[in-house]
């Protein structure tokens, strides 16, 4: 038993800071929550800290066992995504930091823990910043790679998956909410992450399910109905005899990036947007209906021009947009025959 321990020392120390520091925090959560007092705060401040250092020791302990195991492929690993390790720990020690002082800021409101949770905040958004400047600067440079030698329905997929306008717009009232403390924050940022793994994976891909293009829509349509600060209706119906379909990437988007773009973001009030999708027996049919400002929209633009040229390649002699206007409503409707 003695040589036991004597072997395993460390790892029994840590062990029991970890049990400590997970009392500490149960504890002290639990009096902060029966009591207003600031100190008990602190101590499941100490707690978590101790918690977080115990953890850390753990994971560098597995790593440098790891390295030494298999050093020259994690080295190699390390190398390659460098970058994105560092994006991962500035977005983790932000996140980390506004969750600490919003904590205490809600028992000890403070000019300077304010501070501290504005710091994290601006530390969150400019690295949410570089990684989608990142991830735009690479497709332009795939895009750059692919001119001169893919078709016209792969540059036209390139330059869809390419939307900085509503990504930067989605950060600026993610910056917003965070400011004014919004429940609404932690949705928003999933749902982005989600919209950018989709446009960024799935968008490679030649065929996705309709499943997965009817997820993707219903998030990019909630993005969107929470950033506006005005009233907006939209409505998306599905009639379908099965989920299992398949249909090219980032195909239906357009259509109704198209309706934001064109036509709810030029109206002040009363916008709507009512989307209708029917597949029955190999039978496609895609509606957009929304309504505009007659005086300062335009009702189409590279969008549609794209989307009808890898319509032309994708589905020839097999497809049918239409695009029509009556007043202030603006209709796209798309038919096509499925394989």
């Amino acid at each position: 038993m003695i040589a036991y321990v004597k072997r395993n020392i460390k790892g029994i120390i840590v062990g029991v800071l970890i049990l400590v520091s997970l009392w500490g925090m149960v504890f002290f959560h639990h009096l902060t929550e029966v009591s207003s007092l600031a100190i008990y705060a602190s101590y499941f401040l100490v707690f978590q800290a101790l918690f977080i250092l115990s953890i850390t020791y753990v994971v560098v302990a597995i790593v440098i066992r790891l390295l030494k195991r298999y050093g020259a492929n994690i080295i190699g690993f390390v190398r390659q995504n460098v970058k994105g390790i560092v994006v991962g720990v500035f977005i983790f020690i932000s996140l980390w930091g506004m969750l600490v002082f919003k904590r205490i800021l809600e028992f000890n409101p403070s000019n300077t823990y304010e501070f501290y949770f504005f710091t994290f905040q601006m530390l969150f958004i400019l690295t949410m910043t570089y990684l989608v400047l990142s991830w735009i600067f690479r497709l332009w440079k795939q895009y750059r790679q692919l001119k001169n030698d893919k078709t016209d329905a792969e540059l036209a997929l390139l330059k869809s998956k390419m939307d900085p306008h509503f990504f930067f717009n989605t950060l600026n009232n993610l910056y917003g909410l965070a400011v004014e403390k919004s429940e609404s924050t932690p949705e928003v940022i999933l749902k982005l992450s989600d919209i950018m793994r989709y446009t960024i994976y799935e968008g490679e891909k030649e065929n996705v399910t309709i499943a997965d293009e009817i997820t993707y829509l219903e998030q990019y349509i909630e993005i969107h109905r929470i950033r506006y600060q005005k009233t907006v209706t939209i409505s998306f119906d599905k009639t379908l005899d099965h989920y299992n379909y398949t249909i090219p990437p980032l195909l239906l988007v357009i259509l109704v990036e198209n309706g934001f773009k064109h036509g709810i973001e030029t109206l002040v009030d009363d916008a709507f947007m009512h989307i209708k999708l029917t597949i029955k027996a190999n039978k496609f049919s895609f509606i957009v209906t929304n309504n505009f400002d007659t005086v300062t929209a335009e009702n189409s633009g590279i969008g549609l021009k794209n989307l009808k040229k890898r319509l032309q390649l994708l589905y020839p002699k097999r497809h049918e947009l239409i695009l029509s206007s009556k007043q202030n409503q603006f209709v796209a409707q798309l038919n096509m025959k499925l394989k």
